[in-house]
């Protein structure tokens, strides 16, 4: 699991706890499915990697737990490593 990922687990299970099994059984379900690793990712292609919605992921934005880069009006995640 990349520290973006479990920046967002450790988050979304404080906040609910009961996301905790939704979270192992999606994990469970994508484990052996690998993705090669970008330097930066468009909002929509961030969340769909965390399996949270884009509005979620603004939020954490907001909150400075992602840093971000722009390119014009796109917003783009970076991948921490």
């Amino acid at each position: 699991m990349n520290d973006m990922t479990e920046i967002v687990r450790r988050t979304l299970v404080a906040m609910d706890p009961s996301i905790a099994q939704g979270l192992e059984r999606r994990e469970n379900h994508y484990q052996g499915q690998t993705s090669a690793h970008r330097l930066l990712y468009d909002r929509k292609e961030a969340a769909r990697q965390l399996s949270i919605s884009v509005r979620s992921l603004d939020y954490l934005i907001a909150a400075g737990k992602f840093e971000t880069r722009r390119i014009g009006k796109k917003v783009l995640v970076t991948h921490n490593r």
